[in-house]
């Protein structure tokens, strides 16, 4: 797998694997004191698709756990720290344990989960739901 694609065999690895969905941007994990950390997340809904593209800049594609149950989705995973120990006047940017879990607004279609991860930007594709409407036909009556 090549680093700009990870793409849907390996998202359905872990679909149908989320629980319970946090609704704080951090949590505390539950190894230590430390938090874990939301990264900056968009949500789009196209025509025929929910589009979620997650800021994560600095990881390897095969770094991420995709997972989806129902309308609830979740992205998680862990950027490490550089190596070596460092004296930092300021730091912003998280490392660590991270997430982001999101309800989507509409039911979609596990089996077409597509996701790239490319620049620091995770995007993944997630068809919507067809829905199937039967056709009624009424006969008229003169």
């Amino acid at each position: 797998m090549t680093k700009n694609s990870y793409m849907s065999q390996q998202a359905r690895i872990a679909i149908g694997t989320v629980d319970v969905l946090a609704t704080h941007r951090y949590h505390m994990n539950p190894r230590g004191n430390t938090r874990r950390w939301r990264p900056p997340t968009d949500v789009t809904d196209a025509e025929k698709l929910i589009i979620v593209t997650v800021k994560n800049i600095g990881m390897d594609d095969g770094e991420f756990h995709i997972a989806l149950q129902h309308r609830q989705f979740a992205i998680s995973g862990t950027r490490d720290r550089c190596s070596g120990m460092h004296a930092y006047h300021q730091m912003e940017i998280s490392y660590g344990e991270f997430s982001t879990e999101i309800k989507l607004p509409t039911p979609v279609d596990s089996e077409g989960v597509e996701a790239n991860y490319a620049d620091g930007f995770l995007t993944v594709r997630l068809p919507k739901q067809s829905r199937y409407v039967p056709i009624i036909e009424v006969e008229q009556t003169t």
